[in-house]
């Protein structure tokens, strides 16, 4: 009976991971482009900088050795003061909040002001990493048309699921990625793929559920802050499932989206490993357990 049982299991995984191996081809010949190609790498070593609150301290400690290493930012870093000082030479916009912005469509002030910050400040040569599905943005058409230090990489985030082998044969080829439900993802599958051999994480605190509560209504709550925001400063705000419905989300769904992005980052482990490229989060704090904890030498 057990015997029975274990092959009916294995046929099951099997059976699974066929039909996403099928729907993944059928995602990656509709939603992908097959001639992307992401920029040559600068060394062997790249730092990874999320904006979570430890960031603050790490720019303290390692100032010199982000400003002699290449760095891939990501989101609203350009509105950062660290963004003039660190130069950095990549930078990721992932969301479609971000990619997808529209400012007469939008009305996200952070993103708006982010875009007028990036177009300001940047003086140096810099790669903007956007999903394929932004390629018509005309907002990222006069970004770079207004400043010439900015270059376009588009890349293709479509999801492939299915059997591990077909999996890394489509990530290899830049077709497709992993499910990256953090932006920091997106970085550290694109500087696998980029051709860095060791990698350092830097902000990525992943301690949102740290700053959840829970109303007498049940309405769900969070402080969401960053690395430059003031601590005292940073208000208080309701998570909504639908904004248009004024729906509350309910607290599950935070901790099954939490889920998704810790093993996110599980699966780029195994895929960094196949790749014989090094991981490590060196965050003055983090709930990221896929990764050795190791701080760079300076």
């Amino acid at each position: 009976m057990i015997k029975l049982e274990q092959i009916y299991r294995a046929f099951a995984v099997f059976l699974k991971h066929l039909l996403q191996s099928y729907f993944s081809i059928l995602k990656v010949i509709v939603l992908s482009k097959f001639n992307t190609k992401l920029p040559a790498k600068s060394g062997e070593t790249i730092a990874i900088l999320g904006n979570g609150p430890s960031l603050k301290a790490s720019l303290e400690k390692y100032t010199d050795y982000f400003k002699k290493t290449p760095l891939f930012c990501v989101n609203n870093f350009a509105s950062s003061e660290a963004y003039e000082q660190l130069k950095p030479q990549n930078y990721l916009l992932l969301d479609p909040a971000f990619a997808d912005y529209d400012e007469s469509k939008h009305n996200f002030p952070a993103i708006k002001k982010m875009f007028e910050d990036m177009e300001k400040k940047t003086s140096w040569k810099i790669n903007l990493f956007i999903p394929v599905s932004g390629r018509k943005s005309a907002n990222i058409k006069g970004l770079v048309n207004r400043n010439p230090n900015i270059t376009v990489t588009f890349f293709n985030n479509t999801m492939v699921t299915g059997f591990e082998s077909f999996c890394y044969y489509l990530f290899r080829r830049n077709l497709g990625m992993t499910r990256c439900t953090n932006v920091l993802c997106g970085c550290l599958f694109l500087s696998i793929n980029m051709g860095y051999k060791k990698i350092y994480l830097f902000g990525a605190d992943h301690s949102w559920h740290e700053e959840l509560r829970i109303a007498d209504d049940n309405t769900v709550f969070i402080r969401d802050f960053h690395f430059d925001d003031k601590q005292d400063s940073v208000k208080e705000v309701k998570l909504y499932e639908s904004i248009e419905r004024n729906n509350s989300i309910k607290i599950h769904r935070i901790f099954w989206w939490g889920y998704k992005a810790f093993f996110d980052y599980i699966v780029i482990g195994e895929y960094a490993k196949k790749m014989k490229t090094d991981v490590y989060n060196a965050s003055e704090k983090s709930y990221i357990d896929a990764f050795k904890r190791e701080k760079p030498v300076v």
